[in-house]
Parts: structure tokens; C-alpha cells; sequence
């Protein structure tokens, strides 16, 4: 009995320490970063002015102004300037913006990165598929033991029930 009550102190120790430490990197992160971070700048954009900024962009349309959207968790409104004209982006993208800020809300873009919708589809599909891969292979391996609360491997070259 003494054996599982110490796997479960251990596992329960390390979660509270990485728990931990998820907390103590989020509480310091506005401080350590090169640019305003979106809280901040969403909290008041007008204060940048004249900065360098870097943040995630939700696209919600793409006019002849430049591309408009959200950023944070407050949605916050922006127009995206001086964009190439090469540069493929549609509603609905996420743009990777590292820029200028400037009043009214809007970003004198230096570099864009186009996520495309259909792409993060793609990639959370095929992430999906490799996890249930990664499991079954595991499975064809070992299995359970309950009554021990252990992983035991199988014999016999993964035929075993």
C-alpha cells in the first residue's frame, strides 16, 4: 500500500510545481517582453504610440485601408497598414503582426505572418490523428493492471487480450 500512496505524492508534487511555475512565468510575462503586451496595449493603445509592437490578430475584414481585426481577450479593434500587396489574407486568418503602433488603433505593419483558417483545421486534424495513433501503438504494448495500479508490458509481440 505504502507504494501507490508515494507515485501518488510524487505526481501530485510535480503537478503543483509545474502549476506553480505556469503561474510565476503568466504573473511576470508583461515585464520580461521586448514589446507591450496585448493586455497592455489594449488596456491603452494610444499611450504606444510610436512603438515597436508585436500581437496576434484575429482578421475580421480586409479593405482598401488595410486589413482590420481583434486582438486580446477583449477583442480589441485594429487596423493593420502598409501590408504587401502580395500578401494573401482574408477574413477569418490570424496575423502575426510586428509593427508600429500608432493613434487611432492603428499598426504600421514591418512583418505579417498569414495563419490561414484552413490550415490550423489541417494541423489540429492531423494532431488528432497522431494522438490516436501514438495510443494505439502504446496499447498494442502495455495495458493496465488495476489491481496493482501499474502499466505491465505484453508478451507475446502485442497479441495478448
Amino acid at each position: 500500500m505504502e507504494r501507490p500512496l508515494v507515485r501518488l505524492l510524487m505526481v501530485v508534487c510535480c503537478l503543483v510545481a509545474a502549476g506553480w511555475l505556469a503561474v510565476d512565468y503568466t504573473a511576470q510575462a508583461d515585464d520580461r517582453g521586448t514589446y507591450p503586451s496585448d493586455r497592455v496595449l489594449a488596456a491603452e493603445f494610444e499611450a504606444h504610440h510610436g512603438e515597436h509592437v508585436f500581437v496576434w490578430i484575429d482578421v475580421t475584414a480586409v479593405t482598401s485601408d488595410g486589413v482590420s481585426g481583434t486582438f486580446g481577450s477583449e477583442d480589441t479593434a485594429v487596423t493593420v497598414t502598409d501590408i504587401d500587396t502580395g500578401t494573401n489574407v482574408n477574413a477569418g486568418d490570424e496575423l502575426q503582426v510586428y509593427g508600429t503602433a500608432r493613434s487611432d488603433h492603428r499598426i504600421d505593419a514591418e512583418r505579417v505572418v498569414v495563419s490561414h483558417g484552413e490550415n490550423r483545421t489541417y494541423m489540429f486534424v492531423a494532431s488528432a490523428a497522431a494522438a490516436l495513433w501514438a495510443l494505439g501503438f502504446f496499447l498494442l504494448y502495455w495495458r493496465f493492471n488495476l489491481a496493482r495500479g501499474v502499466l505491465t508490458p505484453r508478451t507475446g509481440g502485442g497479441g495478448e487480450p
